[in-house]
């Protein structure tokens, strides 16, 4: 079974069940939990069948982050940056 997790700087983990994820989009639909966490966001994050888990966007909540290639501020390289591809349309 696939996973939604949210952390929370008090302490609290929520898990629930994903009900569709689009690995090709990133998109992620997961149960919903009646709760009102006292705490901040840390992290979301989707765990796959195998273990990996991948970070979720912390703007909207349904996409998971993808990587892409960018140059660096001095233009001699290049490195991977996280991007949300709702976010960043």
């Amino acid at each position: 079974m696939i996973t939604f997790t949210s952390e929370w700087d008090d302490g609290l983990v929520i898990t629930t069940p994903v009900f569709e994820y689009d690995p090709k989009t990133g998109y992620v639909e997961a149960a919903t939990v009646d709760c009102d966490p006292e705490g901040c966001l840390v992290r979301e994050y989707v765990t796959l069948e195998n273990g990996e888990e991948l970070d979720v966007c912390g703007e909207c909540h349904e996409y998971v982050l993808k990587t892409h290639m960018v140059e660096d501020a001095t233009g001699k390289g290049i490195h991977e940056e996280l991007y949300c591809p709702n976010c960043e349309e």
